[in-house]
């Protein structure tokens, strides 16, 4: 897929960019394979702790593979971090 290869080839240009890990994160969400997304989104939390974008992916990987309470931590450091229960950036 050249959606994949475009976000392997941002990675390894930048393999500190913690923007390049949550996208290909949620491109393995949408994929339905969730344990790729987690795994994506926690390197892009590693890089960055307060990547609200990573949070909220890997909560709804989480919610999907039905780790409630993992879903649920991760949606607060979402919130916390700018985005809504919703997953959409909130309003500066």
């Amino acid at each position: 897929m050249k959606a994949l290869a475009d976000f392997d080839k941002a990675i390894s240009l930048d393999s500190n960019n913690p923007r390049a890990y949550s996208s290909r994160g949620e491109f393995y969400l949408i994929q339905k394979n969730y344990r790729q997304a987690i795994a994506d989104t926690s390197q892009a939390i590693r890089l960055n702790s307060k990547d609200g974008y990573a949070f909220n992916i890997r909560s709804e990987a989480y919610r999907r593979l039905g780790e409630i309470d993992k879903a649920k931590a991760d949606q607060k450091k979402s919130e916390l971090y700018g985005f809504n229960d919703e997953g959409e950036e909130k309003e500066p």
